[in-house]
């Protein structure tokens, strides 16, 4: 993998911006990607230095020099990203971070559902003629690295989901993705440029696991002792001695709550919905680290066959019926035992 904590992206934080001066802090989900819209490859015309970098010279003799002047790095422009993959002033192709990670990007806008801005890092790889295949190769490549590094950062599984307003959402995808699932603007990056090279999401998730340490890609489901105690929709919680699959410490914060597992493989489990529904972290562990305290609840259905089904707080006496459903049919009920609430 090309970049790691010794081998970190460029960067050129661009704190001149309206979005870095007014967004906020936020607990990261994924990766989203995004491509320009425009023939223009070069790195300068999106990103550069603020005024008073102590770095700027060197920034942009590496970047190379705006002389339109209309980068994104100005309060004018209501958009911000994360990084940035394309050209430097040599050509080489590269990737360079304009905001913190955890930073909340503005990229893909919202939709009926919400906005995948709320948990994604988001980055623009700027596009030429769409026709060049070794720049599309090129930057293609760089984009799997970047997301391979985010992953493995967050503890990301690149083949797995996560959940946004209730919907569930690929941890890598792209803003046309985005908008299908009414949590993005309507836009078409990256497919419109992807599928003119024979690429789509399903084969950036594949080359992002590939690209990542064995431990987070997906393995051939096999049956062990260890893994058949712990299975999809059990509730868990997390030893104290705890690491995720990748080896890296898990939060204390992680491991105060009780998760729901989303899938089981191997002795690989990925936990995602925390069981009071306030976080989601799409992280795999090994199943030696969980402990089943439950199940995922599930509401469940009963046939009425009486002109009035009766609810009670507990059996037996008048005292305690606390309403009635005097229509026939299949009501939901809503209980933690399932079998014992009518």
């Amino acid at each position: 993998m090309k970049y790691s904590s010794k081998n970190k992206p460029i960067e050129c934080m661009m704190t001149q911006s309206t979005c870095y001066k007014g967004t906020k802090k936020m607990t990261v989900k994924g990766v989203l990607w995004h491509s320009t819209g425009a023939n223009n490859p070069t790195l300068k015309r999106y990103v550069q230095p603020d005024d008073n970098a102590s770095n700027k010279s060197a920034l942009i003799k590496l970047i190379g020099k705006n002389k339109y002047g209309n980068d994104w790095n100005h309060i004018s422009r209501q958009a911000g990203l994360n990084a940035w993959i394309g050209k430097l002033a040599d050509g080489t192709v590269t990737t360079v971070q304009t905001m913190p990670w955890n930073y909340r990007p503005w990229g893909c806008g919202s939709g009926s559902k919400g906005s995948c801005n709320d948990g994604f890092v988001q980055f623009e790889i700027c596009e030429d003629n769409l026709s060049d295949k070794t720049y599309f190769n090129k930057v293609y490549k760089e984009a799997c690295e970047l997301t391979a590094y985010i992953c493995d950062m967050y503890d990301l599984d690149p083949k797995g989901t996560t959940t946004v307003n209730g919907v569930k959402v690929p941890v890598i995808l792209c803003h046309a993705d985005a908008y299908k699932l009414k949590l993005g603007s309507n836009h078409g990056d990256v497919l419109y440029w992807f599928e003119k090279h024979g690429k789509t999401m399903a084969d950036v998730r594949n080359d992002v696991a590939a690209l990542m340490k064995p431990a987070t890609a997906e393995t051939p489901t096999t049956s062990t002792t260890a893994s058949s105690t712990i299975k999809a929709g059990d509730v868990v919680s997390i030893t104290s001695n705890a690491t995720y699959y990748s080896g890296k410490a898990v939060p204390a914060w992680v491991k105060a709550k009780t998760w729901i597992v989303d899938k089981v493989n191997g002795d690989r489990a990925v936990i995602d919905d925390s069981a009071d529904g306030k976080d989601s972290i799409c992280s795999p562990i090994n199943v030696k680290y969980l402990k089943v305290v439950g199940e995922e609840f599930k509401p469940y259905k009963v046939k009425v066959t009486t002109s009035a089904l009766r609810i009670r707080s507990k059996p037996t006496t008048s005292s305690t019926q606390v309403g009635v459903i005097r229509d026939m049919g299949t009501y939901t009920i809503v209980d933690e035992e399932p079998g014992k609430g009518a």
